[in-house]
């Protein structure tokens, strides 16, 4: 019985030790209500420990459009650090958040862990601080932080087409994409925009913002751009993509604008919203 006792004594030990062991490996556990926020994918609380390279789940695979390096990915996403649930963003409840694929201008995990998503589908990113703000504290993602993001991919855009058309001599508009929400925009609104512009008798384009790869940002209504484009965004959503024909005096006239413009030229623009404010 001494025995039987003593061999059970060390198997309670023993596991004892391991579930210590595992504890001591794993992840702290999060506060309760860590990880939620009202209208966003709730994340959960990691079972393992932090991963030192880029983990990418994908919950839900999309059937649509795929992100690739050079374009524009329209996504909702909801980041959480790993260390403690805080959630420190998310986009639901606004516009869709617009990220040039591949351009440098988010964190390198999110450059690298939306490439290959499809539009409808859903994908969990695991990023290493080095992948994300490294020993830099930023807001509620204390420093050397690893995050987590829920996202999900709402439209990706490349570059437009436009065709030659006759002449116009009055402005038109017409929607080629639908975009998100309820609410477009109006005059004294922030837009973020990508864009070609072609010559209406030829097709050929004389300028782009997807060779920088960087949007146009103006204010709808200042004056800022031709008049073409102040009147033909009004009402323009976030993914949306629209075309302008503009005749000449609405965009430079009988002077043009040498020596891309010629003088009473018609121009054509596909403008795509990838931001409002």
């Amino acid at each position: 019985m001494l025995g039987l006792a003593s061999c059970g004594d060390e198997t309670t030990s023993s596991a004892a030790d391991s579930a210590t062991t595992t504890a001591a490996s794993g992840p702290p556990p999060w506060p309760s209500g860590a990880g939620v926020q009202e209208g966003a994918p709730t994340i959960t609380a990691p079972k393992t420990s932090a991963p030192a390279e880029l983990e990418s789940t994908d919950l839900t695979v999309g059937d649509g459009d795929v992100a690739k390096a050079g374009t524009v990915a329209l996504v909702d996403y909801v980041g959480a650090n790993f260390s403690n649930g805080k959630v420190f963003d998310a986009s639901y409840g606004r516009a869709p958040f617009a990220v040039s694929i591949g351009k440098g201008m988010v964190i390198p995990g999110w450059d690298q862990g939306l490439v290959g998503m499809a539009v409808g589908g859903k994908r969990q990113l695991v990023i290493p601080p080095d992948l994300a703000y490294g020993e830099q504290a930023n807001g509620d993602i204390p420093a050397n932080e690893t995050l987590i993001f829920i996202i999900e991919m709402r439209a990706v855009l490349t570059a437009p087409t436009p065709g030659k058309v006759a002449p116009a001599t009055e402005l038109t508009t017409s929607v080629l994409r639908e975009g998100f929400g309820e609410t477009g925009a109006s005059n004294g609104d922030q837009l973020s925009l990508h864009y070609v512009g072609v010559h209406a008798t030829t097709g050929e384009p004389f300028d782009s913002s997807w060779t920088e790869g960087k949007p146009l940002d103006l204010t709808l209504g200042a004056g800022q751009v031709i008049k073409g484009w102040d009147e033909g965004l009004v009402g323009m959503k976030v993914g949306e993509r629209r075309r302008l024909i503009i005749p000449a005096e609405m965009a430079y006239g009988a002077a043009g604008q040498p020596p891309t413009i010629a003088p009473n030229e018609t121009l054509v623009f596909d403008v795509d919203l990838v931001g409002l404010s």
